[in-house]
């Protein structure tokens, strides 16, 4: 590979009380509607002003309702099936990060035999490519995100879990036709939710940036873009404290995460850079860590590992530089990160979280992702090992 590409195809409406929108860039796509949204979401507000919308354009509308939680094969393939009974001309999903998933899987799995299949049963390995698939043709696809952080609404990505794995799907089926994002629709979210998405935004931003450049130098923009998005989600999150039901917070949240999502902060850098994600996909699905828990302790030790010398994880100095950069203060970054994250009240170690024997798979698994996604293979087996380590997951038993 001597370059990299970058394609954005989500029409994003943003802005808050944009949901009373939902309807308006709905219906020139057909009128037949399926309304996605889970138990939790479905008689709360959210749901109840899309519906409005809906209703005001002239939307024939059938509700779909998924159970809480990440989206497994089974939750796939009824939504799939819901579509085939139904003949629907666009999925609109209300919710977050696990709900966008669903429909977006659901729509390709409605769309694509393969990739139905495929999803039905899917292989031992992280990453699921679905490969082309048509957009443009029914059932359309509108998201709308009740949450900061997972970025599901503008991103070419979904998760779900199967057989004690979790798998990304990537594709281009997986874009939506357009993401309806209303900052006001998370004003209500608890405290901790909000600052758990804000870290995920800032890891996003941090870690394609540092990741190695596909060829020569990346643009300086592109840079420029997700050190201010960094700083952007780290200002938000201090605001947080003071307001957390200020409108203009939330704004800057949903932005940051949205815009992320859609690629500018990794143009010119390895497409299958992102490390961090790879490493936290696997802690979660093999060790049941919340990526609440499982984030920040990997992050906090991706940075301790990662500024020692350029390895698996990225580049040293860039690494070092965006926490510099985003995160106020003085003395040595790792200290700096540690703060921040103790300040949102995340944990900065998974120590005594995993028992010595699952450790030692997750090492494995981690290792394993990393040269699936380009890594040299010893060299990603050497830096999980220290990575992990750092993060206090480790092979020997306490008593050790």
């Amino acid at each position: 590979m001597t370059g990299a590409w970058w394609q954005a195809p989500v029409v994003l409406r943003f802005g808050v009380g944009t949901v009373a929108d939902v309807g308006g860039a709905t219906v020139p796509m057909g009128r037949r509607v399926v309304l996605v949204t889970d138990e939790r979401l479905d008689v709360a507000p959210p749901v109840a002003a899309v519906s409005r919308s809906l209703a005001a354009a002239g939307a024939l509308v059938v509700r779909h309702v998924l159970p809480v939680g990440e989206p497994d094969p089974a939750v796939v393939a009824g939504l799939a099936d819901e579509l085939r009974r139904t003949p629907a001309d666009v999925v609109v999903a209300v919710g977050g990060g696990s709900v966008l998933d669903a429909a977006k899987l659901g729509v390709v799995g409605r769309r694509d035999p393969a990739a139905a299949t495929l999803l039905g049963t899917p292989p031992d390995r992280t990453v699921l490519e679905l490969g082309p698939s048509p957009r443009g043709r029914p059932p359309r696809l509108v998201l709308v995100p009740t949450t900061h952080g997972t970025g599901a609404e503008t991103s070419g990505v979904a998760s779900m879990r199967a057989g004690g794995r979790k798998h990304l799907a990537v594709g281009s089926g997986l874009w939506a036709d357009v993401a309806v994002v209303d900052p006001a629709l998370a004003v209500r979210l608890p405290l901790d939710a909000l600052r758990a998405g804000a870290l995920e935004t800032w890891c996003r931003a941090f870690s394609l940036f540092a990741s190695r450049p596909v060829a020569g130098t990346t643009p300086s923009v592109s840079d420029a873009y997700a050190v201010a998005a960094g700083r952007s989600v780290v200002a938000a999150v201090d605001a947080l404290d003071q307001h957390p039901a200020g409108v203009d917070v939330h704004v800057e949240l949903a932005a940051t995460a949205s815009t992320t999502a859609l690629g500018w902060t990794g143009l010119g850098r390895d497409p299958h850079g992102a490390r961090l994600w790879q490493a936290q996909n696997e802690l979660s699905a093999l060790a049941g860590l919340p990526k609440s828990t499982a984030l920040p302790a990997l992050v906090a030790a991706y940075v301790a590992v990662g500024t020692e010398r350029d390895s698996t994880l990225g580049v040293a100095e860039r690494i070092a530089d965006f926490v510099d950069d985003t995160l106020p203060g003085h003395g040595p970054v790792v200290d700096r990160l540690r703060a921040w994250l103790s300040g949102l009240g995340t944990p900065t170690s998974a120590a005594g979280l995993v028992a010595p024997d699952l450790a030692a798979r997750v090492i494995d698994r981690v290792a394993e992702a990393w040269a699936a996604n380009g890594a040299e293979p010893r060299a990603a087996a050497d830096d999980a090992v220290r990575m992990l380590e750092a993060a206090g997951i480790t092979t020997e038993s306490p008593s050790a």
